[in-house]
């Protein structure tokens, strides 16, 4: 994740703040969907949002994965969110989805965006 945000910094001048829970283990299906869904998140920012900043927090939180992913930029217009011809998001829904999970997107003119994604773990804090 790291390596993918320095280069999204020196590509598209896109600052990360990336906040992951430090003793975090995933199943390495479910890490390389998180890793993608993170990834068509922060190209959205690129391409959508008109900003520089952007934040991911991963924790787990109620026997779920919470992935947030959150910018200051560009309010992400609500009739887009549902539309069928946006495939990154498209493929966000379907990756969580595939994992029990679930996509919600939140966009103001005073926040921004937050896209989050909850991921049930099945009981377990850590798999």
């Amino acid at each position: 994740m790291l390596e993918k945000t320095q280069l999204l910094k020196k590509r598209y001048g896109l600052v990360t703040d990336i906040n992951i829970t430090e003793d975090l283990e995933l199943p390495s299906n479910l890490l390389i969907d998180v890793l993608r869904m993170i990834n068509e998140a922060l190209i959205n920012v690129i391409r959508h949002a008109d900003t520089d900043k952007a934040q991911v927090d991963v924790y787990i939180k109620k026997e779920k994965l919470i992935v947030k992913i959150i910018n200051n930029g560009i309010p992400f217009p609500e009739k887009y969110q549902q539309r069928h011809d946006h495939y990154g998001l498209i493929g966000i829904r379907e990756r969580a989805k595939a994992h029990g999970g679930d996509l919600k997107i939140w966009s103001t003119p005073e926040v921004g965006t937050i896209v989050l994604i909850e991921i049930p773990l099945g009981g377990k804090s850590n798999v």
